[in-house]
C-alpha cells in the first residue's frame, strides 16, 4: 500500500468524471465522502473542486486486478459498480454494503470495498504480531462481542502477555475512525492514535486481569499505532499511512 501510493500524481483526469480534472488534496483531516466506493475517507484523496467530487486515492488509481492473502489463488477484479444483484452485496471484510467501486471475485462470489482491499495481512510494532483473520473466535476488544454479525468478518488478532488472544474487528475500527472524522475539526492529516478519545474504551472488554497488569497501558498504546495503520487504509489516506509508519509516533521509530 505504501509503495503503491507514496508518489501519486498531482492531476489525474478519471472516467468517473470526465468533466474536470481532479486534483492531489489533503482535508486537513476533514472527512469526506468517496464518489466512487461510497464509503468514507480522510486526509489525501482527489477532488474536483467545481463540483464536490472525491474519490480515495485507491479509488482513484486502482490496479486492474488483486490478490489478497486470506484468498490466495485468488484474483481479484476492479468494477466500477457492484455485479449482479447488486442489491444485496456486502464487503467480506468488513461487512458493509457495497454500493460502488469495488474489486469482484467470480469464484468464489467476494466482494472487497477498495481500501478493505489493501488491509495488511500481518502488521508488526514491538515485537508484536497483528494477524488478519477471516472471523473472530473470541471476544471484540472494543465492542466486547464475541458472537452476532461481526463475528463473520475480517478481524486483527494478536496476543497480550499471558498468551490471551485479542481480536480487533475490522468494522469496529472503522466505526471507531468515522465516529472520530465526523466530529474532528483537526487538521495535518490527523489519524487515531493511542491518546485520542476512540482509544478510551479500547480493550475494556478483555479480562479484568489483563487490564490490571503491568504492561496494560504499554500493550494499549501499541494497538493505538497499529489501529492507525489500519485506519489509514480504510480511510483511503496514505499519506496518513506513510506517517503513521515512519513519523515521531510510527512503526519504524521502534
Amino acid at each position: 500500500m505504501t509503495k503503491l501510493f507514496q508518489d501519486p500524481p498531482p492531476k489525474i483526469s478519471h472516467h468517473a468524471h470526465p468533466a474536470h480534472d481532479l486534483n492531489l488534496v489533503t482535508t486537513g483531516g476533514a472527512p469526506f465522502r468517496c464518489d466512487g466506493c461510497m464509503q468514507p475517507g480522510a486526509g489525501a484523496g482527489y477532488r474536483c473542486d467545481l463540483c464536490h467530487f472525491d474519490l480515495h486515492t485507491c479509488c482513484a488509481l486502482p490496479p486492474a486486478t488483486i490478490e489478497h492473502e486470506l484468498f490466495e489463488g485468488r484474483t481479484f477484479e476492479f468494477l466500477a459498480e457492484p455485479p449482479a444483484p447488486a442489491d444485496d452485496r456486502i464487503c467480506d471484510a468488513c461487512g458493509d454494503i457495497v454500493d460502488g467501486f469495488v474489486y469482484h471475485s467470480d469464484n468464489p462470489d467476494l466482494d472487497l470495498h477498495p481500501c478493505c482491499a489493501f488491509l495488511r495481512k500481518r502488521i508488526v510494532e514491538d515485537s508484536r504480531l497483528f494477524e488478519l483473520r477471516k472471523g473472530a473466535t473470541r471476544r471484540c476488544g472494543m465492542c466486547g462481542r464475541r458472537s452476532g454479525h461481526r463475528r463473520k468478518f475480517w478481524a486483527y488478532r494478536t496476543y497480550y502477555d499471558d498468551g490471551e488472544p485479542v481480536y480487533l474487528h475490522v468494522a469496529c475500527i472503522k466505526d471507531g475512525h468515522n465516529s472520530l472524522s465526523a466530529s474532528a475539526a483537526g487538521g495535518g492529516g490527523q489519524i487515531l492514535l493511542a491518546s485520542s478519545p476512540a482509544m478510551e474504551g479500547v480493550l475494556q472488554s478483555v479480562p479484568r486481569r489483563t487490564r490490571q497488569s503491568s504492561g496494560f497501558e504499554r500493550f494499549r498504546k501499541i494497538v493505538g499505532v497499529v489501529m492507525s495503520v489500519i485506519i489509514a487504509v480504510i480511510s483511503g489516506n496514505p499519506m496518513a499511512m506513510i506517517a503513521a509508519v515512519a513519523g515521531p509516533d510510527g512503526l519504524l521509530r521502534g
